[in-house]
């Protein structure tokens, strides 16, 4: 099952050489957290638009991405990450929540790779990356895929597998 608010089947899709629509500027400094990336999460995650994220979306946005999350869990995560106790977190709470879970060596990134491998396949082709780093409010593009992924293909094809998945996500996001 796709849980992406993303409508299937767009003309990028269907051709993939068409140019998205978003200005992109190429980057020669390595796959570290940029304030875009973070930026756009943070949108994702804020529903209301009020410029902070509460509990309910945290838990809304986290178990759309199929990790294994409970409201007790979110309330662990802003007891510890709401530093100025107002019950939701600012962008700079946000910005710490997302680097400590993924330094963390045991984050639970089965379900993520699941909400990226649309078909089911076990591995995840250039298409289904693009999309799903849409879907999660990140400015991903044709072109700046083709940078980011051969790099965590599996030798000989042209898909991510799970251990390069978790790579790539810790590289890309943490």
């Amino acid at each position: 099952m796709w849980f992406c608010c993303c409508p299937k089947n767009t003309e990028e899709e269907q051709n993939p050489e068409t140019k998205h629509t978003t200005p992109h500027v190429a980057s020669q400094e390595p796959l570290d957290v940029k304030f875009k990336d973070i930026k756009d999460l943070f949108d994702v995650f804020d529903h209301n638009k009020d410029g902070l994220i509460s509990r309910e979306e945290i838990l809304i946005n986290l178990r759309a991405l199929r990790l294994p999350v409970t409201y007790d869990d979110v309330k662990v995560m802003m007891l510890r990450y709401d530093t100025n106790g107002d019950n939701h977190l600012n962008f700079l709470e946000f910005t710490k929540l997302i680097k400590h879970y993924m330094e963390t060596k045991d984050f639970p990134l089965d379900g993520m790779f699941a909400f990226f491998d649309e078909n089911g396949d076990k591995r995840i082709n250039h298409k289904e990356f693009v999309k799903a780093m849409r879907c999660l409010g990140v400015d991903m593009t044709n072109e700046k895929a083709r940078e980011i992924l051969p790099e965590y293909y599996v030798p000989g094809t042209q898909e991510v597998d799970y251990e390069n998945f978790v790579r790539l996500m810790k590289t890309y996001l943490g």
